[in-house]
C-alpha cells in the first residue's frame, strides 16, 4: 500500500482548485454574487455565513465574489458579523483573511412581499459588478410560507442578464404530496430544472456520498448487495438532546416529516438504487427515482411513534419532557420518535425489509446505515456464529466496518466476532472532511446538481409518505412515551420494536399495541403482544425448542427448520414437542404442514403432502375447513411447488403468507399463518432456488426460524 503523505491545507485545496476549474460550469473569471435570502435567521448565522467564510479562506469560491445579505431586519454587516462570526472557528492567523471576507459582505433591509425592496436589491447587486458578466445565487433560508413570494419577486426583479442564476432552496419542501406539488409547480412555472438546487444536507455528508463509491467502485460487493444474501437494511438517525424551546416549529411537522421522509428516505435509494449509467447528475437521480417507484405507500399498521417524556434521573433538559417545552401546544401528539418498514417492490430486494428509525432525545448521537447478512447455511459451529453486518457510519467518527466471524486467539477453535474497522479519524489523520453544506454550495457554485434532490424525486417521496402522515394527523394516534435519555430499549411495545429490529428476520413486525397504529391481525386474534426472541450471546440451548430465551408466559415457544436437498430434513417443533421431523418419520417430499389448536397449543394434525408427483386436492381438502384461530406450521423440502395451482396459493395466502405467490420449483420456504388473520404473517421466510446462490447443487440452503406466538385466549 503507497504511504499516505500529509498534505497541507492550502496544497488539499490547490488541488481542489484545480480540478474544479477544468470544467466549464464554475466561470472563475466571472463576477459571482451570494445572495442569502433570510440572512437574520438561525441558519444563516449558523450554517451559511460559516460555510461561505471556511469556502473564501480555502480559496475554493471564484476569486470575484460577494455575499449580499437580505432580510426584513434593519441590521448592518458589523450586526451580521457579531452574529455569525462565533460559528467561523476562525484562528487568529487568519484575521486579516477575515477582514477581507467582511470586506465582501453587504446587507440590504426589505420586505420579502414588496416589490419595491427587491428593485433595492437588485440595484445594490448591480452596483457590485458594474456592468461585468455576472451570475447570481440565490439561498432561500427562509420559512416555506414566503417562498412563493420570495421566489415570484426575485424572477421579475433579480435576475441576471448577462450570466446564470441559480436558486436553493431548503427543506421542508411542502407538508405533503399536495402541498410539495404546489410548491414545485409554482418554482418550475419560474425556473428551469437545471436552475434549482433543493438542498438536503445529508446528500452532502462524507458517508453519504462515500456510499455511491463503495457500491459501484468495490467488486466484492456487487455479487452479495440483494435478497440472496442481505435479511434487512437499517438506517438510523438519533439525537441526544430535545426540542431545546424549539418545539413550536418542530411540532408543526414532527419527525417523520423532519427526517425520515428526507433524509433517511435519501440514503435509503443510495444503498437500493442500481449501477446509473455515470456520475452525471440526472444519470443518478433517475435511478433514484426508479427506486422510490418501487416502494409502495407506508402502512400506518408498519409504523410505531413515539415521544419522550423527562428523564427523573436527568439533569438540566433532559427532566423535561415533549410537553414541557412551552413552545409546543398543549397535548400535543407529535412524535419525536419514529420507526417504519418499507419494502423495495423489485427483483433485486423483493422481501428484504428496509428499517428506517429517528428520533430526538435518544441515548446518542447516531446516524448510520447497517446492512445485515443472512446465515450462513450449513452451520458447523454449533450456533455460536453471528451474522455478518456492513456498517457506514455517518456520523460522528465517519468510518465504515464489517462485522465477521473469526476464531479466538489462543488454544482456542471457537468463532468470535470482530470487525475490520475503517474509521476515517484513524486511518486519513492529515485529511480534512468538509461540512456537508461546504460540499453542496459549492457544487451549486460548479453547476452540479448529482447530491440535489430533483423535483420527481420529491414527488415520490411525498406519494410513499403522505398517505400515513394524513392518518396520524385524522386518528390523533398518540405515540408511545419513551424516557429523555434512554432509547426504546427501555421498556414496552418500543423495546419490543428495538428486540424485532435487532434480530432483523425476513419479516419484521414493528407496531405492536401501539394507539391508532397496532397491528390488527395480532390485536384480534391473539389479544396479546408479539414477542420475538433475540440472539444474544453464542446461545446456548437451553428453553424450549432451543430457543435461546425463555418465551413469555401465555406464548408458545417454536421453531421450524426447511430441508435442503437430502443432507438436512425438515423440523416443525413446538412447546419442546418435536410435531414433525425425519426421526418421526412423518415428513416428506413437497410441504409438511402441522395444524395446531391456538388457545391450547396441543396438535390437531400433522401430514406431509407430495408438491413434485402427488395430488394437490389432498392438500386442498386438508386446509379448506380449518377452524378460525388454528396455527398453521409449515415447511418445505425438495420441491414445494410444482403441484400448486390458484387455490392453493390463495388458500396460503388467505393464512397471512406474502411470498407464496412467488414460490417455484425446489425453493425454500418456511412459513406460520393462522386462520383468519386480516394481515400478512411475521414468520415467514423463502429463498429461491438459483443456480447462481444454491448451496447445494440444485438446492437452496435450509431455512430456519424461531420465535414466540401468543396463545389465543379461549372463547368465553
Amino acid at each position: 500500500m503507497a504511504e499516505q503523505v500529509a498534505l497541507s491545507r492550502t496544497q488539499v485545496c490547490g488541488i481542489l482548485r484545480e480540478e474544479l476549474y477544468q470544467g466549464d460550469d464554475f466561470h472563475q473569471a466571472d463576477t459571482h454574487i451570494f445572495i442569502i435570502m433570510g440572512a437574520s435567521g438561525d441558519l444563516a448565522k449558523k450554517k451559511i455565513y460559516p460555510t461561505i467564510w471556511w469556502l473564501f479562506r480555502d480559496g475554493l469560491l471564484p476569486e470575484d465574489t460577494y455575499i449580499v445579505g437580505y432580510a426584513r431586519s434593519r441590521l448592518t454587516v458589523a450586526d451580521i458579523r457579531k452574529q455569525s462570526e462565533p460559528f467561523f472557528k476562525a484562528t487568529p492567523e487568519e484575521k486579516s483573511k477575515l477582514e477581507e471576507f467582511f470586506a465582501r459582505n453587504s446587507y440590504v433591509a426589505g420586505q420579502y412581499d414588496d416589490t419595491a425592496s427587491y428593485k433595492r436589491l437588485n440595484s445594490h447587486i448591480n452596483a457590485l459588478h458594474q456592468g461585468t458578466q455576472t451570475n447570481r445565487l440565490f439561498y432561500l433560508a427562509l420559512p416555506p410560507t414566503v417562498y412563493e413570494a420570495v421566489t415570484k419577486n426575485i424572477h421579475e426583479t433579480c435576475m441576471s442578464q448577462t450570466g446564470w442564476n441559480r436558486i436553493i432552496v431548503e427543506k421542508p419542501f411542502g407538508r405533503d404530496l399536495q402541498s410539495s406539488n404546489q410548491l414545485s409547480n409554482h418554482i418550475a412555472s419560474l425556473f428551469h430544472e437545471d436552475q434549482i438546487y433543493r438542498i438536503d444536507h445529508y446528500l452532502g455528508k462524507e458517508m453519504v456520498q462515500n456510499l455511491m463509491v463503495l457500491r459501484f467502485a468495490n467488486r466484492i460487493f456487487g455479487p452479495i448487495w440483494n435478497r440472496d444474501n442481505i435479511a434487512c437494511v437499517i438506517l438510523t438517525f438519533k439525537e441526544p438532546f430535545g426540542t431545546e424551546g424549539r418545539g413550536g416549529y418542530f411540532d408543526e411537522f414532527g419527525i417523520i416529516r423532519d427526517v425520515m421522509q428526507n433524509h433517511l428516505l435519501q440514503m435509503l435509494c443510495l444503498v437500493a438504487m442500481e449501477k446509473p449509467a455515470s456520475t452525471d447528475s440526472d444519470d443518478v437521480r433517475d435511478e433514484k427515482v426508479k427506486v422510490l417507484k418501487c416502494i409502495s405507500e407506508v402502512q400506518a399498521s408498519n409504523v410505531v411513534l413515539g415521544q419522550y417524556v423527562g428523564n427523573p434521573d436527568g439533569e438540566g433538559e433532559a427532566t423535561k419532557g415533549y410537553l414541557d417545552d412551552p413552545t409546543v401546544p398543549r397535548g400535543s401528539t407529535t412524535a419525536t420518535f419514529a420507526a417504519a418498514v418499507l419494502y423495495v417492490e423489485n427483483e433485486r430486494w423483493d422481501g428484504v425489509p428496509f428499517i428506517l428509525r429517528c428520533g430526538k432525545a435518544l441515548n446518542e448521537r447516531k446516524a448510520e446505515v447497517r446492512l445485515q447478512f443472512r446465515d450462513v447455511a450449513g452451520d458447523i459451529f454449533r450456533q455460536q456464529c453471528k451474522r455478518n453486518e456492513l456498517v457506514i457510519r455517518v456520523q460522528p467518527n465517519e468510518a465504515v466496518y464489517t462485522k465477521m466471524m473469526t476464531k479466538k486467539p489462543g488454544m482456542f477453535f471457537n468463532p468470535e466476532e470482530s470487525e475490520l474497522d475503517l474509521t476515517y479519524g484513524n486511518r486519513y489523520k492529515n485529511v480534512k472532511l468538509p461540512d456537508a453544506y461546504e460540499r453542496l454550495i459549492l457544487d451549486v457554485f460548479c453547476g452540479s446538481q448529482m447530491h440535489f434532490v430533483r423535483s420527481d424525486e420529491l414527488r415520490e417521496a411525498w406519494r410513499i409518505f403522505t398517505p400515513l402522515l394524513h392518518h396520524i394527523e385524522r386518528e390523533k394516534a398518540r405515540p408511545i412515551p419513551y424516557v429523555y435519555g434512554r432509547y426504546v430499549y427501555a421498556e414496552g411495545p418500543l423495546r419490543i420494536m428495538a428486540l424485532v429490529i435487532t434480530v432483523a428476520v425476513t419479516w419484521i413486525v414493528v407496531s405492536i399495541l401501539l394507539s391508532g397504529l397496532g397491528f390488527p391481525w395480532i390485536q384480534q386474534l391473539f389479544a396479546s403482544e408479539f414477542t420475538l426472541v433475540v440472539p444474544t450471546e453464542p446461545r446456548a440451548r437451553k428453553y424450549k425448542c432451543g430457543l435461546p430465551q425463555p418465551c413469555p408466559e401465555e406464548h408458545l415457544a417454536f421453531r421450524v427448520v426447511s430441508g435442503a436437498a437430502n443432507v438436512i430434513g425438515p423440523k416443525i417443533c413446538l412447546e419442546d414437542r418435536m410435531l414433525m421431523s425425519s426421526v418421526k418419520d412423518n415428513v416428506g417430499r413437497g410441504l409438511n404442514i402441522a395444524l395446531v389448536n391456538g388457545v391450547n397449543g396441543d396438535l390437531i394434525e400433522a401430514r406431509a403432502f407430495d408438491m413434485w408427483a402427488g395430488d394437490v386436492n389432498d392438500l386442498l381438502k386438508f386446509i379448506r375447513p380449518l377452524h378460525e384461530g388454528t396455527l398453521v406450521f409449515v415447511a418445505s423440502y425438495d420441491d414445494p411447488a410444482t403441484k400448486m395451482n390458484e387455490e392453493t396459493r390463495k388458500l396460503f395466502s388467505d393464512l397471512g403468507s406474502k411470498n407464496v405467490k412467488d414460490l417455484a420449483f425446489r425453493d425454500s420456504w418456511v412459513f406460520v399463518g393462522a386462520k383468519g388473520v386480516q394481515n400478512k404473517s411475521p414468520f415467514e421466510q423463502h429463498m429461491k432456488n438459483s443456480k447462481h446462490t444454491n448451496k447445494y447443487e440444485g438446492w437452496p440452503e435450509a431455512l430456519e426460524m424461531e420465535g414466540c406466538i401468543p396463545r389465543r385466549p379461549a372463547a368465553s
